[in-house]
């Protein structure tokens, strides 16, 4: 109880989450109207498995869930993202990283010090010529 390492490994589940997933993916198989002891006993023929792939009501169940998801991103970007993404890039990206980037790039590729070897302390002795 006190002063054990109670900690669980990085990535690790606990029963009660495995549990949860497996009680999630039956209700969204339900939802979808999949019969999973006729999945699972027809073992001989597949074709139970492929005639819920290839369903009409399967391919708008994912036009559905893909259009409602693109939906929700446009309006996410449009309304919330896009002023904030714009203003980062163009005040801090562009000026402080992209730029010195590039010029140091194009500096190196001509033979040139970069910005960081110009900054570099330097130190005279008097004896060198």
């Amino acid at each position: 109880m006190f002063g054990k390492n109670t900690k669980k490994e990085a990535g690790s589940l606990s029963i009660l989450g495995i549990v949860s997933l497996l009680i999630i993916l039956i209700v969204i198989l339900s939802y979808f109207n999949i019969n999973l002891k006729s999945v699972v006993e027809d073992t001989t023929n597949t074709s139970s498995v492929k005639s819920v792939v290839q369903s009409p009501q399967t391919a708008d169940n994912v036009n559905y869930v893909t259009s409602t998801i693109q939906n929700f991103w446009n309006d996410l970007w449009d309304n919330y993202l896009s002023v904030p993404f714009t203003n980062f890039y163009n005040n801090f990206w562009l000026p402080y990283i992209w730029n010195p980037f590039w010029d140091n790039m194009k500096r190196i590729q001509n033979g040139q010090p970069t910005d960081i070897q110009n900054a570099a302390p330097t130190v005279y002795f008097g004896n060198n010529p």
